[in-house]
């Protein structure tokens, strides 16, 4: 993650590391997006369902 260098506006950002995401908190984020694309899609009338169809994969 980058920060501000501080109370200076014109100092460059300090790269800080950080630990990387669980694989529960990348789960319930991607639920999210994925939440949100539908709500979208679904908002736009451009939600497309072909897995409801016996002859069709999800995909």
């Amino acid at each position: 993650m980058f920060v501000r260098g501080g109370e200076n506006p014109d100092a460059p950002p300090t790269f800080v590391a950080l630990e990387p995401p669980r694989d529960d908190e990348i789960a319930a984020m991607l639920d999210r997006i994925i939440a949100r694309v539908v709500r979208f899609l679904r908002r736009h009338d451009r939600l497309v369902q072909p897995w409801r169809s016996a002859s069709s994969t999800p995909w």
